[in-house]
């Protein structure tokens, strides 16, 4: 992993990560841990976690979003944690930002980002992430737009005679780093086989989570 970018609202997080002491960084390392396993989630917010004290919740936001940036970093790039490390580190040394450089602070700096890197629960999270979204088109919104379109009759100077109901389905979706839109013209019949495909879905979830649970393996939950 030769380069690594870390936008600079994360590293402003990144900074303030450091510049705890040690007592609250180690609360901060405890309820993360905890949050993170019973949430299963690796975008985590401050109302997910115990109180901690001395830690505005402004500065606890942007500490959470820097961790939950990194964590998906490496489980996108999929490097070992030294080497990760050690790339988080070059990349906020060669950066304008506050993080002191010192080089006694620097060892201090990687060893507690190796600390809130190892984390199971958060680090097992956003693997999940990233394998969730691990296909050629990822859905952005979802939106069904309704509307009538009048039918008229052999004067178009007369009010309609009628109207149709028809529903438009849009998709938005990320693709190759941008996002696009598909529509799609709907009506009641498609509705109902849509409604009836999305709870076979969800059916066959649970029943999949249930055999999976069963059998010991850990089954994350859904974002």
């Amino acid at each position: 992993m030769a380069f690594l970018r870390i936008p600079a609202e994360h590293q402003v997080g990144l900074v303030k990560l450091q510049a705890l002491s040690d007592s609250t960084a180690s609360q901060l390392l405890s309820a993360l841990a905890s949050a993170a396993e019973e949430k299963q989630s690796a975008n985590l917010s401050p109302e997910d976690l115990a109180p901690i004290e001395g830690l505005p919740k402004d500065q606890l936001e942007q500490i959470l979003d820097a961790l939950s940036g990194i964590h998906h970093a490496r489980a996108y790039a999929e490097t070992p944690l030294d080497e990760f490390v050690n790339n988080v580190s070059e990349t906020m040394r060669s950066a304008d930002n506050a993080l002191p450089t010192a080089e006694s602070a620097i060892q201090q700096f990687e060893e507690r980002i190796k600390r809130f890197m190892d984390i199971p629960a958060l680090a097992r999270a956003a693997k999940g992430d990233i394998l969730r979204y691990e296909h050629e088109r990822t859905v952005h919104d979802l939106r069904i737009v309704t509307d009538a379109r009048p039918i008229f009759g052999n004067s178009v100077e007369q009010p309609p005679e009628a109207f149709a109901i028809v529903h438009t389905l849009k998709i938005a979706y990320h693709r190759s780093g941008r996002i696009e839109e598909e529509f799609f013209s709907f009506d009641e019949f498609d509705l109902e086989d849509l409604r009836e495909a999305v709870e076979r879905a969800e059916l066959k979830a649970r029943s999949l989570r249930a055999a999976l649970n069963k059998s010991g393996l850990q089954v994350l939950r859904e974002v």
